[in-house]
């Protein structure tokens, strides 16, 4: 089988995903965050909600609601990803936000990059390469 192909963006088809992205990446660090909490208050009522507890306990139906928007935000935040991903993004890091697109230049594919804030791309750097060896597109014969 083969592999799939990726998709490769010009500028102005990866500038149109931006205003998506940046909403996107809000809500998915707004729920990383809410998982993270989420996270430390169920260790603790895992803690008070030992197997003598009984399922009348107010920790244990706190634990069992936690425990499930838990759950669910973390399958919220899994289809948001997924989202992107087959909008061609390459999704690198959801805390600083940074997208790279496949492109073209000079018959090399490099990878168009972006990060959360950014009103559009400006930067791109070789696939072998990452977010610290960014360059300015205006050094970019597209």
């Amino acid at each position: 089988m083969m592999a799939p192909t990726r998709k490769l963006f010009t500028i102005d088809e990866a500038n149109s995903l931006v205003p998506f992205l940046q909403e996107t990446l809000d809500t998915l660090q707004k729920q990383v965050r809410d998982v993270v909490r989420l996270k430390r208050q169920i260790e603790v009522l895992n803690l008070i909600c030992d197997s003598r507890v009984s399922q009348q306990n107010l920790d244990f139906q706190e634990y069992v609601q936690k425990t499930a928007l838990y759950h669910q935000l973390i399958g919220q935040a899994d289809a948001l990803i997924r989202e992107v991903r087959v909008k061609g993004c390459l999704l690198r890091d959801v805390h600083t936000g940074i997208v790279d697109f496949y492109a073209e230049m000079d018959g090399q594919v490099v990878f168009l990059c972006w990060r959360r804030g950014e009103s559009v791309i400006t930067f791109w750097h070789p696939v072998g390469e990452g977010y610290g060896q960014r360059r300015h597109i205006a050094g970019m014969n597209a």
